[in-house]
């Protein structure tokens, strides 16, 4: 998974999952609830690129290779904080 800033002005962050599937984090922050429900920055549902007012969330249509790709992302980033 390639996080990319796609403006620095906004600090919105791109992300491209190795199936070429992007989305969206504002600020680049990524979360996940207890219910499974991943989402994006404070507020808003992680959604497939150009599919925002179609109401598509990218939560409800993950692969499994996809999921796993997220997951080891995280899971990196927590490892990292730790060992900080």
């Amino acid at each position: 998974m390639k996080p990319h800033v796609k403006d620095p002005r906004y600090s919105t962050s791109e992300y491209e999952l190795s199936t070429g599937r992007k989305f969206y984090a504002n600020n680049g922050l990524i979360s996940i609830s207890y219910t499974g429900e991943i989402a994006e920055g404070y507020d808003g549902d992680i959604r497939l690129e150009g599919s925002y007012y179609d109401g598509v969330n990218l939560s409800q249509a993950w692969t499994d290779a996809e999921k796993v790709e997220l997951a080891n992302y995280m899971i990196g980033l927590w490892e990292a904080f730790k060992s900080a």
